[in-house]
């Protein structure tokens, strides 16, 4: 049954991507797609933050593992080596696996709360970039405000989730196996404040 669960969580997302790909490039479609998923998880991190139910955390596990697991699939299926695809297929990796601890001591539902609402931004700059028509400035509203949204989320707030992760845990593995992932935050953070240009469309 659970891996029914996850199959059937992975399918949507695959289907997903499909029929928006009939109207849609390919790199906006699967851009849509990871908006959804960061939506949902947003609300469904919400919830469970408030409410603290163990069904809403199960709906949060199998709809991000789903996008996970759908997004590791078609970058595999693309057969490039490069170091985004590795850290994107890290990332996915270790955030399913934070998602299966326990939520009390590894925070999984803060962490995506978190790391999602703070990149609901960069979709609104991706789609921006890549359409046909540059429209300078609503890409540079959307690229201002990710920087504030995702700078401010990514280092005071995932810093203070990372400590207290470590003051909880008294194994320490599963902090070490999301480590990564914290630190891919802060390297584009890093990068997104260097940005002094709007860049336009490749």
């Amino acid at each position: 049954m659970v891996i029914t669960q996850y199959s059937g969580s992975s399918a949507f997302y695959i289907s997903l991507g499909y029929l928006l790909h009939l109207k849609f490039n390919k790199k906006l479609s699967a851009n849509y797609v990871s908006f959804i998923h960061a939506v949902g998880a947003v609300l469904l991190g919400t919830m469970y933050k408030l409410y603290q139910k163990k069904h809403i955390y199960h709906s949060l596990k199998l709809w991000s593992s789903g996008y996970f697991i759908a997004d590791s699939i078609a970058l595999i299926k693309t057969g490039k080596i490069s170091i985004m695809n590795i850290a994107y297929l890290y990332h996915h990796t270790a955030a399913t696996y934070i998602l299966h601890q326990d939520p009390t001591k590894y925070m999984g539902p803060d962490l995506i709360l978190w790391g999602e609402l703070s990149n609901l931004p960069t979709y609104f700059v991706y789609h921006y970039l890549h359409t046909k028509i540059l429209l300078a400035k609503q890409l540079f509203f959307w690229k201002i405000f990710q920087k504030y949204v995702y700078t401010s989320i990514r280092v005071p707030i995932v810093s203070i989730i990372a400590i207290n992760m470590w003051k909880k845990a008294q194994n320490k593995k599963p902090i070490m196996v999301i480590f990564p992932v914290y630190l891919m935050g802060l390297i584009w953070t890093a990068k997104i404040l260097q940005e002094k240009k709007v860049p336009r469309i490749k």
